[in-house]
């Protein structure tokens, strides 16, 4: 099954979307079990409250190649003032393999607001 070796940093929000940052330290997103390449990545959230609820494919990104590589991702469709987390799911011919890390639980913000560097991590 294919893996993602990488986290996702929240970098900006806003009250229905985040913008997401791979950190990847540099390294393309290829299946490291058998070397077959990656053909998506899928972007899951969950709502977050005291405990962990369901995760959802939010957004599905089409690879075209062995070398793909993701910088910046906006993540959309999401409720104001509401707290999720996110991680990201590696796809190829062999189907779905296992979440990586999940974010820092965040917050997005009440209509009209705009924030950025919001990372509570501060990584």
């Amino acid at each position: 099954m294919p893996t993602v070796s990488v986290s996702l940093v929240v970098k900006a929000i806003g009250s229905s979307w985040v913008t997401v940052s791979v950190n990847s330290s540099g390294t393309t997103l290829i299946d490291e079990l058998g070397g077959l390449p990656l053909t998506s990545v899928i972007i899951q959230a969950t709502a977050y409250m005291e405990s962990q609820g369901t995760w959802t494919d939010i957004q599905t990104i089409e690879l075209t190649g062995v070398e793909s590589q993701l910088e910046l991702l906006d993540v959309r469709g999401l409720k104001p003032f509401t707290n999720y987390r996110f991680r990201m799911v590696g796809r190829n011919v062999l189907g779905k393999g296992p979440p990586g890390a999940s974010t820092e639980p965040i917050t997005t913000l009440s209509s009209g607001k705009v924030g950025e560097n919001c990372n509570r991590s501060g990584k």
